[in-house]
């Protein structure tokens, strides 16, 4: 019995080694990609990058465009409240002008 488990063992083994050193073609390990493969790969990275930027690009440009935009609206704001308090600060604008009829104005 025990002459059986190791002839049994030792056919195993001696397979798996066996496979180990005739290799699969599929092995990745030794992998030499040919001159077109590394053309597309680096085409497709070129790629990648563009696209990378334009994305930066664009939200940039949103970004300014948004503190643009916020600038002019406080500058409206700011020119509305500049305009409004000329008239709320004045005080001839806020002076209540009566007539009466001692100045020589006619009476209703």
């Amino acid at each position: 019995m025990k002459k059986l488990l190791f002839l049994s063992l030792i056919i195993l083994m001696s397979s798996v080694s066996a496979n180990a050193l005739i290799g699969n073609d599929d092995d990745d390990m030794y992998f030499t990609p040919t001159k077109a493969q590394k053309q597309a790969a680096k085409e497709a990275y070129e790629r990648q990058q563009q696209e990378e930027q334009e994305a930066f690009h664009r939200m940039m440009q949103r970004r300014y465009e948004a503190i643009m935009r916020h600038k002019r609206q406080m500058m409206i704001e700011d020119s509305i409240a500049d305009a409004h308090s000329a008239y709320t600060s004045d005080s001839i604008a806020s002076d209540v002008i009566e007539f009466t009829p001692s100045d020589g104005y006619p009476s209703k």
